[in-house]
């Protein structure tokens, strides 16, 4: 297919990932191959492989971090770190889904939800200026996002929602170039 489109996830849980693969199979068929970052101890569990259209990919391998030193990062520079390592590969289309293990759609989605005549449509939920939690490497982090996004005069909208959100491989280079840079 032509507008075939792949998504990534982050799992430990392989039973969860399974159900939610098999909603995005049935409810988006536009989604036809999935890259999934897991801890290497579980990469047998999964169950799931190359003939599901799954790619499963060790977070140790990916990062070159051993599972000890990945597993005393907070959640949000784990997952900031497998993200970012995943982008250095050639794994990851240039567009693609980036979604939540335990995102189920309960109908059928168009991909026309995600862009239209190869414009993207990005979804927000927050302005990050509003940004209330405190006291969580969450909340941590959606604090200094905001204030980088000021510093370099950019919109400060969140996406955070357990529905999966369209990205640009382009896009996510640029962003960890400014982030090192501010």
């Amino acid at each position: 297919r032509s507008n075939a489109m792949q998504v990534v996830y982050l799992s430990n849980r392989p039973a969860v990932l399974a159900e939610t693969w098999a909603a995005v199979r049935r409810f988006m068929p536009f989604v036809d191959r999935a890259v999934v970052v897991v801890p290497g101890s579980m990469t047998g569990s999964f169950g799931l492989g190359a003939d599901n259209g799954v790619t499963l990919v060790d977070e140790s391998e990916l990062t070159g971090m051993d599972p000890a030193r990945l597993t005393a990062l907070d959640h949000v520079r784990r997952n900031v770190t497998l993200r970012r390592a995943l982008l250095e590969t050639d794994l990851v289309d240039d567009r693609f889904l980036l979604s939540d293990d335990d995102y189920r759609p309960l109908k059928p989605v168009d991909e026309s939800f995600f862009g239209i005549d190869g414009r993207d449509i990005g979804y927000y939920c927050h302005d990050l200026t509003e940004w209330v939690g405190e006291g969580t490497p969450f909340d941590e982090a959606q604090h200094t996002t905001a204030q980088v996004l000021g510093y370099l005069g950019a919109p400060r909208l969140a996406y955070s929602s357990h529905m999966p959100q369209v990205m640009r491989r382009d896009l996510w280079h640029e962003v960890f170039a400014a982030h090192d840079e501010v």
